[in-house]
């Protein structure tokens, strides 16, 4: 192909000819889409003609061309980036790029990484996340303008958990895709059927329609709808369903696909049926019903294992004084808090402390020891101490040292304290 349409030319730099054939043409009117998400990786710079193919990653391909026309100018007799970089050292040649590029521009593309474990230049999809280009990645840039920088948003409703019918409700309602009147009617005469005042389109039936604002406020994630601005439901579900983790957006989402269907249903009967009853009430109970009966379904896929019957036993407490202890570990670093509890007061209080340790394990006994000096200084000497390591609870009730080959320092075997130890459901196997 390069033999026939640009023998003596770049597939960056070549012209389309009135002689080329449709395919060929094709190719070219693609070229576009193909140059704005890709970018050649710098190891040689022989094989990257400094003008046309996209070689500085942080800029679009438009202005990538209007920098490089800028600089025609200056050095018109460039050709590849190796130009652009000392002969012998193979490292940019930071006086060129500043007198080129200006200082700032210059200095930039100067920390531009030049790869030295390849053999040669190549080229990545900066947008892909293995780098490989393919007819998907360079759908998304044809559509980009359509889609507005919401991707993310699309992640969330096709791999979220919930019912493929709601997620294609949310699609169509975020595309907007649905047959609503504006699109077969002039505004002054597709009035919306539940407020009939304002004309009828996606915004204004699923969110400032009195009626869907009602059922926003009363649904499981209740929301103002009048104390929120925006321009599209894509932004509006961004902006609630942002920072919220995968099984909480997933609720979140499924309820909203579920006021959307609701709605549009509604509307849909009052279409087709003429004077069709409807009532707030019943929407309202109907979104409940299904929004319970879809967390229910769902809520298997993010259970975590159920802990064995074992450790789901009650604290074994002996005495009457109690003291819940836990202890954390980063970095030689460690923190501790205790809470002391007793039986015959409905008073409690706590302790905190920190310092350096060496292990995870020696973070938990720092904490145990520390607990039973605090219970010493409340006057204590018969409590229950509450410990979420096993390999520690179970090394002090075999007296015995644990693998870290570190004594019990602060626990004096010959004192009259009795402590007792019990463990509950966390068990922290790297203790």
């Amino acid at each position: 192909m390069k033999a026939k349409y640009f023998p003596r030319d770049s597939f960056w730099s070549v012209l389309e000819k009135n002689s080329d054939s449709f395919v060929w043409k094709g190719i070219l009117k693609a070229r576009s889409y193909v140059a704005e998400g890709a970018c050649s990786i710098i190891v040689i710079g022989e094989n990257i003609d400094v003008w046309w193919p996209p070689w500085i990653p942080w800029l679009a391909y438009d202005e990538f061309r209007s920098v490089m026309k800028n600089i025609r100018g200056i050095e018109p007799y460039l050709l590849c980036v190796v130009d652009l970089m000392y002969s012998n050292t193979r490292s940019w040649n930071h006086g060129f790029l500043r007198y080129l590029f200006g200082n700032d521009l210059g200095a930039k593309i100067g920390e531009i990484q030049i790869v030295k474990n390849r053999v040669e230049d190549f080229l990545v999809r900066k947008s892909s996340s293995t780098s490989q280009f393919s007819v998907k990645g360079a759908y998304w840039v044809a559509q980009s303008s359509r889609f507005n920088g919401i991707n993310r948003l699309w992640s969330w409703i096709w791999k979220s958990s919930i019912h493929p019918r709601l997620s294609m409700m949310l699609w169509r309602v975020c595309a907007n895709a649905l047959p609503t009147a504006n699109f077969f009617n002039p505004a002054d005469t597709c009035k919306c059927f539940f407020c009939e005042t304002c004309p009828e389109d996606t915004l204004l039936l699923f969110v400032t329609c009195p009626f869907a604002m009602a059922l926003w406020f009363s649904c499981p994630f209740p929301v103002r709808m009048n104390s929120i601005r925006v321009g599209s439901i894509s932004e509006l579900l961004c902006k609630l369903c942002e920072g919220v983790n995968v099984e909480l957006r997933g609720q979140m989402l499924g309820c909203f696909a579920i006021i959307f269907e609701t709605v549009w249903n509604i509307r849909n009967k009052i279409l087709h049926n003429g004077e069709a009853s409807w009532s707030i009430d019943q929407a309202r109970r109907d979104i409940s019903n299904r929004f319970h009966e879809l967390v229910t379904t769902t809520s298997t896929l993010f259970q975590r294992h159920v802990v064995s019957e074992a450790l789901e036993e009650s604290l074994k407490i002996s005495s009457k004084n109690l003291v819940v202890m836990d202890g954390s570990f980063s970095a030689g670093l460690f923190g501790c808090a205790a809470i002391f509890l007793s039986r015959d007061s409905v008073i409690w209080s706590y302790n905190t402390a920190a310092g350096s340790c060496g292990s995870a394990l020696a973070a938990e006994m720092e904490a145990v020891s520390r607990g039973i000096q605090w219970a010493q200084n409340f006057g204590w000497d018969d409590f229950t101490i509450a410990s979420d390591s096993k390999i520690l609870v179970e090394a002090i009730a075999a007296k015995k040292l644990p693998d870290w080959q570190q004594a019990i320092r602060s626990v004096d075997p010959n004192s009259s304290i009795r402590a007792s130890f019990s463990t509950k459901f966390k068990i922290q196997n790297t203790n």
